[in-house]
């Protein structure tokens, strides 16, 4: 573990700020700019406060913080009223971010926001502690991984990785280079089972997954891993007490519960507190392919194994074992065994979110073709929009307009075409970029082929270029 001197702390920093770059370059831009321009003086306070009071200097920098500048809110969704005809406030000044929501037409959801001092803070977190739980991750779990050295890799193990380059800036695997490996790892499943099958799709999505966390369990399965590990020690003990006081610190003062969105431990722990859930649907299932990002989870099964009638109702499927059962909602319960205290821990997995796929052996490339639409839209389309906080872009507008009609599975797929047609621009434009700075050009050259032609058709193509005319300048 490595002592917290001004150049460890330099080098955490160098870690942290591209982190807050890639979540949102807007909201840290500002205290990105001031922490550089007395980045000494900001490292040598940090030094001194930890030489006096320790970690707990972190704690006390973040206890003093107004409760307003621990969070901001962000969009999570719209609804609109028979008076409003659409959303027309909107404001890049954190203190006013959705300041308007008493009409109840606008889900925010709060979002962690603090000093860089914090985040570097959990970024020695994420080095001496999430480092050692996030290597035992098997495969299947795509989403938050953590930036690794493989050439540094001397185990012959299949589930573990190399070492964690601590010179390289940032923490973790690019969401998008992550993302992408989900979807298309279980497409070619889908593809190849099906080959030699009659396969069941099934896409399931956690209710609330981040808010939903017992910390209390979480904090305890770490205490866990770390004696597996052999890593029980005071300094580390200190380190995670020290999250997890932040952590509930934090809750409390925004009224809030779980895991804090936008703090860079978070992913981590999620993966973590999902391990039983992850190993439960392998032993009970024993899918063909099982994949998660985060709480987006694709499963493909072998519908031989299940007699017509559980495959026309899925429901007797998924309520075979008796750790998964329905609610008075309609949505599936998840009980943890291993939980603690009196309450029962648990997940609720959406049925409204729930997309279910038959496909008989050698299914037409047609449906294949629909449930990589479908994959494409279960899943966080959010990470693919422009900044919904540009308060010069009528973008925003028109995509809470999307939103506001119809059902919920129609306004994705009109989502979707924005997001491929209509935003595509912009949107491909910059992963083209985010690709040439973290890849060999021939690791991703199919891909950058494919964008290239997106970009053709987009400017070239009469009609496509009407239509991104409309969505910009009407």
């Amino acid at each position: 573990m490595r002592e917290l001197s001004k150049l460890e702390l330099a080098r955490l920093y160098r870690k942290v700020k591209p982190e807050l770059c890639n979540y949102d370059p807007d909201l840290y831009r500002f205290d990105i700019i001031d922490f550089e321009s007395k980045i000494k003086d900001r490292l040598e306070k940090i030094e001194k406060g930890i030489e006096k009071y320790g970690l707990k200097y972190f704690l006390r920098q973040f206890k003093n913080l107004e409760p307003g500048k621990k969070f901001v809110y962000y969009p999570h969704s719209f609804k609109p009223s028979d008076k409003i005809e659409s959303l027309n406030f909107f404001s890049n000044k954190k203190e006013l971010q959705f300041k308007k929501l008493n009409d109840g037409t606008l889900k925010v959801r709060k979002i962690f926001y603090a000093p860089i001092e914090i985040h570097i803070l959990t970024a020695y977190w994420i080095e001496n502690i999430g480092d050692i739980i996030d290597r035992n991750f098997p495969e299947e779990v795509y989403g938050g991984r953590i930036k690794r050295d493989l050439a540094l890799n001397t185990c012959n193990e299949p589930n573990k990785l190399g070492k964690l380059n601590i010179a390289f800036p940032g923490i973790f695997i690019p969401y998008y280079y992550k993302y992408s490996e989900w979807r298309e790892n279980s497409l070619n499943a889908i593809i190849s089972f099906n080959k030699e099958y009659n396969i069941l799709v099934l896409t399931l999505d956690i209710v609330n997954f981040y808010p939903s966390i017992n910390l209390n369990r979480c904090k305890k399965l770490v205490e866990k891993k770390l004696e597996e590990n052999f890593c029980k020690n005071t300094k580390l003990k200190e380190l995670n007490d020290t999250l997890f006081a932040l952590i509930k610190h934090w809750n409390k003062a925004c009224n809030s519960k779980g895991l804090p969105v936008g703090l860079l431990a978070s992913p981590i722990l999620a993966n973590l507190y999902m391990e039983e859930f992850d190993k439960f649907i392998k032993k009970e299932f024993r899918p063909l392919f099982y994949g998660r990002y985060i709480d987006d989870i694709i499963l493909v099964l072998n519908a031989d194994a299940y007699d017509i009638q559980e495959l026309i109702n899925i429901k007797d499927i998924l309520n075979r074992p008796s750790q998964l059962k329905l609610n008075e909602n309609g949505n599936y319960i998840f009980n943890f065994k291993k939980a603690t205290g009196r309450n029962k821990v648990y997940l609720e997995i959406s049925q409204e979110k729930q997309k279910n796929f038959f496909l008989s052996k050698d299914a037409s490339p047609s449906l294949i073709k629909a449930i990589q639409r479908e994959i494409n839209e279960i899943s966080s389309l959010r990470k693919f929009l422009p900044d919904f906080l540009d308060t010069n872009s009528k973008l925003m507008e028109k995509v809470f307009q999307i939103y506001a009609e119809g059902d919920f599975g129609d306004n994705l797929r009109k989502i979707e075409q924005v997001r491929v047609r209509k935003l595509g621009m912009s949107v491909l434009l910059s992963k083209l970029r985010e690709q040439a700075r973290y890849l060999p050009p021939e690791e991703w050259k199919d891909e950058r082929y494919k964008v290239y032609e997106d970009i053709q058709s987009l400017i070239f193509d009469p009609v496509n270029f009407l239509k991104i005319q409309r969505i910009f300048y009407s």
